[in-house]
């Protein structure tokens, strides 16, 4: 098997924490600790409060994904995309610091390449593909991980 090759962090041009979140982010999907969790059930109350939940890192990591959501609370446990998954894991804060995030580094979090509303769809093994183009080339390339 050959060994994996990743951008350090001045290649990516984000900060060595963030680049070590997203590699725990990672390593968590390559051993199947996320699921897929649907928010389409979900009332807009609770929408609502999961969008103001993204601000504490106090959350713990309980493995449910859904690109849709930076992170938010139910009833089964903590529902994070990527961003929110590396903040909990990497006990970073990608939101409170934006003014840092490059064009590439927005695109893995907010992708242009597909619908809004196809990110409800996005399994966590097209996250991992995107995650694992991003961190190896600089490019999520979001368009070939969902779309083939």
């Amino acid at each position: 098997m050959l060994a994996r090759t990743f951008l350090s962090a001045e290649q990516l041009g984000i900060p060595e924490e963030w680049k070590d979140a997203l590699h725990l982010v990672l390593e968590a999907m390559d051993r199947g600790e996320f699921e897929h969790h649907s928010m389409l059930s979900w009332s807009s109350e609770a929408l609502t409060l999961a969008a103001f939940q993204r601000d504490t890192l106090e959350q713990n990591h309980s493995g449910l994904f859904n690109l849709s959501v930076w992170r938010g609370t139910t009833p089964c446990g903590t529902v994070v995309c990527m961003g929110g998954a590396a903040e909990i894991l990497g006990k970073v804060s990608f939101h409170n610091r934006k003014f840092l995030w490059t064009r590439r580094l927005s695109d893995l979090f907010l992708p242009e390449g597909i619908f809004h509303q196809d990110y409800e769809k996005v399994t966590v093994k097209q996250a991992r593909t995107a995650l694992y183009s991003y961190l190896s080339t600089g490019n999520a390339n979001w368009e070939a991980a969902v779309y083939g």
